[in-house]
């Protein structure tokens, strides 16, 4: 599949990094959270699709976040319930990015841990109770540094009902100030090689 495809032209993308793509609908007047659309991700090589939820964002903004699991072309679609966001189209090109992929089983190990794309681990948690504190992003990017350099894999929190993830629970509205922190945070994570 692929080979009688025109070349690919759009962005490029890391492996196992992350692109956000936007799609704006300002007259929409609805529950915005409650709009239903995805994106169907396309490798043109191997025919492997991935497909993925859409989050509203704010702004009349709804993004879907795309992790390439494999090198070369792509191709997506959006589908959704509301035309202004339906059939929207892309391509991108993942390439190498020097990231070792997910944590997975060792299939060679059942009971040990290696990265998809690197060696085996032994993973390292930590419980982190201030994902959502209020400090600034620098200090917070020096934390996740730290955390890489004393070999932590990987942290696990927890949202509470004191971190306010809702700001009108009857309505259905995220308190998306917290929600985009939280992304944020996870990126920078991300970038120090904790998962």
């Amino acid at each position: 599949m692929g080979g009688d495809l025109p070349p690919i032209n759009g962005p490029t993308v890391g492996k196992w990094r992350r692109l956000v793509l936007s799609f704006e609908h300002d007259a929409f007047d609805g529950q915005p959270f409650l709009v239903e659309m995805n994106a169907r991700f396309t490798h043109l090589d191997s025919g492997l699709t991935l497909t993925l939820p859409a989050y509203y964002d704010g702004d009349s903004t709804w993004r879907i976040a795309f992790m390439p699991t494999k090198l070369g072309a792509w191709r997506w679609q959006t589908v959704s319930d509301i035309s202004e966001l339906d059939g929207h189209t892309g391509e991108l090109t993942a390439i190498a990015s020097g990231h070792q992929g997910l944590l997975t089983a060792d299939p060679n190990h059942p009971n040990k841990w290696r990265y998809l794309d690197g060696p085996p681990v032994v993973p390292i948690t930590l419980f982190v109770n201030g994902m959502l504190d209020d400090v600034s992003d620098e200090e917070f990017d020096r934390f996740a540094a730290s955390l890489g350099e004393y070999y932590f894999s990987c942290i696990n929190f927890r949202l509470s009902e004191n971190d306010f993830a809702f700001s009108d629970v009857t309505n259905l509205r995220l308190n998306l100030e917290l929600w985009q922190r939280l992304e944020r945070r996870i990126e920078v994570l991300t970038h120090h090689g904790v998962g």
